[in-house]
């Protein structure tokens, strides 16, 4: 079966015609992933931003949390001091009468005069 003339011509429009829609579909994708591959540039960009404050906070954090620690162990230091202070103070209170007492007792005069 021999195809005519105008069956050939037909033909040919119908490939160049399919051709036209792959070529424009093709430049659909390409432009479509060229936007994809954009946004998905820009979101790692974002992430390692967030990422790189993140890290920065952190040690931020350390740093406050390492002074903290100083200054609890220096305040440590202080109230042992201070517990130390206290129990004089209360020994110093408890004894102070007597401490009084025998003075005024040794300032007293075996004539009883001051």
């Amino acid at each position: 079966m021999a195809a005519t003339i105008e069956e050939l011509e037909r033909r040919v429009i119908a490939l160049e015609k399919a051709q036209s829609e792959n070529a424009g579909t093709l430049r659909w994708v390409a432009g479509t992933l060229g936007q994809i591959q954009a946004v998905q540039d820009n979101h790692t960009q974002v992430l390692n931003d967030h990422t790189q404050l993140l890290n920065d906070h952190t040690q931020l954090l350390n740093g406050h949390t390492r002074q903290l620690n100083d200054h609890t162990q220096r305040l440590d230091r202080l109230e042992g001091k201070v517990d130390r202070l206290a129990g004089k103070v209360d020994g110093l209170v408890r004894d102070l009468p007597t401490i009084v007492g025998d003075a005024v007792r040794g300032a007293i005069k075996p004539s009883g005069k001051v």
